[in-house]
């Protein structure tokens, strides 16, 4: 595999020292606000005559950023973490951000302050079917891949589980068993991942886990997921209280010692203790036995995914070309999808260039489906830096799968009901079956959105 580097320029060396120092703040900012640094409960605490917690939500505390978090943003790719990419590909990995990419993390309008986002009508899509070589081989299939499944799952509930992406907590594990994955921008810039698992009681071990933000709610509502975190803002607390989520969390979740949560002695060894927060199958199992949740969706409940039938691929015909798409968050972290079209899936690459691997097999991460759904980014004004994201209302995306992509739109009625996805012409969006990529991204983002990249 070719992995371009670009060349440096005069005065590249005076402008990589200025990012270190601004990237050092950035992060060291995105560090704050987390509850996660406090120990894992190691008692349960006694709960209310109801059964429900405290309603007032846990102090936030600073946690400790490590000199390996400030990392240079323009850090090149080495040959070593190169030999994880596939060699199904002939694309250019590029390992510098495209040089129009917007660093401003937030929209220049707040919330409820201008114009409600709108969406804009379009054509009905071409679209073409084919075989697709997988057989139905079951009559009981996946609702959150489209894939087939040996029992009856249909009204199963999945874990939705917030993993830390910051570059010096990688590679996290476990996350190839994730059927849908969402990632969203946090503070500072940085982006945090949610993985949401229908068969989580399968689990290996899985993390690290970090801490939740309110919006990261409603991306789990879209599947009435479980939620489960280590640790979170105030305002993440506050949203989870007042929902009465059914939640599993590491700092604040009122469960027995190291019975659901523990930190990763192997993670210990080379990482500050809030990147080793693991939990596994048998434990999350035992957590929503203990608090009692529910396993199966609500009544009336209905999926924010429709797929084709598994034995057929779609293919959009009158697409635009989708072989290297690179999803610009800022100069820091650019994340790549390549296609590879020997097996109709998109290869992930994140930071510099670098291959998206989970640490226990060593294995690429990829996706026959990734979503880019644009929802208005604002900041808080809290002390903290954090952001808000709105998820609820309208607002447009693209669906891009089988190396192209097409324009579709989003609705969502309030933050505990599933989104609702369609092609730009009003009717529904079916997907291929298999993994699921959801990017939410801001307009900044989209502005400077590449689906094509040729070098």
């Amino acid at each position: 595999m070719n992995i371009y580097y670009k060349r440096g320029k005069k005065g590249t060396a005076a402008l990589l020292i200025g990012l270190s120092v601004l990237l050092s703040g950035i992060i060291w900012l995105a560090s704050c606000g987390d509850t996660d640094t406090q120990p894992v409960i190691t008692e349960p605490v006694p709960a209310t005559e109801t059964g429900a917690v405290e309603t007032t939500a846990p102090a936030e505390t600073e946690e400790e950023t490590t000199a390996e978090e400030t990392t240079k943003a323009e850090e090149t790719t080495t040959a070593e973490e190169t030999t994880t990419a596939e060699e199904t590909t002939a694309a250019i990995i590029t390992t510098t951000a495209p040089s129009d990419v917007n660093n401003t993390v937030v929209d220049t309008v707040p919330q409820n302050g201008g114009k409600e986002q709108t969406v804009t009508a379009g054509a009905a899509p071409v679209i073409k079917y084919a075989a697709s070589g997988i057989s139905i081989s079951s009559a009981y299939i996946n609702p959150i891949t489209g894939l087939p499944h040996d029992t009856d799952v249909s009204k199963k509930r999945p874990a939705a589980i917030m993993i830390n992406n910051i570059k010096s907590s990688l590679p996290q594990i476990g996350i190839r068993n994730a059927d849908v994955i969402y990632e969203c921008t946090v503070e500072g810039g940085l982006t945090r991942l949610m993985a949401v698992v229908l068969d989580y009681e399968k689990l290996g071990s899985i993390g690290s886990i970090r801490s939740a933000r309110e919006y990261y709610l409603d991306f789990a509502s879209n599947h009435d997921a479980l939620f489960v975190h280590a640790g979170g803002a105030a305002t993440a607390y506050e949203e989870i209280y007042a929902r009465k989520a059914d939640y599993l969390d590491a700092v604040n979740g009122y469960l027995p010692a190291n019975k659901v949560f523990w930190r990763d002695a192997e993670r210990l060894k080379t990482m500050s203790a809030e990147h080793t927060v693991v939990t596994n199958g048998d434990a999350l199992v035992y957590g929503v036995e203990y608090k009692k949740y529910r396993t199966e969706t609500y009544s009336g409940f209905e999926s924010a995914f429709t797929f084709i039938d598994c034995d057929k691929r779609l293919t959009l015909e009158d697409g635009g070309a989708a072989g290297h798409v690179i999803v610009p968050y800022n100069n820091y972290h650019f994340p790549q999808f390549i296609y590879d079209s020997s097996q109709g899936i998109y290869w992930r690459y994140q930071y510099n260039g670098i291959p998206h691997i989970d640490g226990e097999t060593g294995g690429q991460l990829s996706f026959t489906n990734v979503l880019l759904l644009v929802c208005r980014h604002y900041n808080t004004g809290d002390d903290k830096g954090h952001i808000m994201v709105d998820t609820t209302g309208v607002g447009e995306g693209y669906y891009i799968t089988g190396g192209k992509y097409v324009k579709i739109n989003w609705k969502k009625e309030d933050g505990k009901k599933p989104i609702k996805l369609t092609y730009a012409d009003g009717s529904p969006l079916v997907m291929n079956c298999g993994k699921t990529m959801v990017n939410i991204i801001s307009s900044s983002v989209q502005k400077n959105l590449i689906f094509d990249y040729k070098g």
